[in-house]
């Protein structure tokens, strides 16, 4: 097995660039030839979003998912986090701890949102801490 990276040009989209999958793919071979099978498809991120933290994020819950779904050795897991830290940076145990701090603050305050009644504009301002 091993990660294949395909690239795809972005078509009518408001920021030209590329496009990249992440695939779990096996090769075999079939009547001599060889054939690529593709096992699971890990993720994909835009081009420009590659150093973005928010997308970084979003890009390793879905490739952390689907190798989680495949129940690999730890060894092998390793390997395919690997080639894909060489494109996609992984954020750090602290910016997920941040991260996970901050879902639990937005789910108090829409908590504390529901109960006071508030609806519409308050209710979102308040949430963000504006009101």
């Amino acid at each position: 097995m091993f990660v294949r990276w395909k690239k795809r040009k972005l078509k009518k989209h408001y920021r030209p660039g590329y496009v990249r999958y992440a695939q779990l793919v096996e090769c075999r071979r079939v009547d001599g030839k060889p054939r690529q099978k593709v096992i699971k498809h890990l993720g994909a991120i835009r081009d420009y979003e590659r150093e973005v933290q928010g997308h970084q994020f979003g890009f390793w819950d879905t490739a952390d998912r689907a190798l989680d779904e495949l129940g690999l050795d730890a060894e092998a897991r390793q390997e395919i986090e690997r080639v894909l830290l060489a494109e996609v940076p992984k954020p750090s145990p602290e910016m997920y701890a941040e991260r996970e701090r901050r879902r639990v603050a937005i789910r108090a305050r829409a908590k504390e949102v529901k109960e006071a009644g508030l609806k519409g504009t308050r209710a979102l301002l308040y949430v963000m801490g504006v009101a």
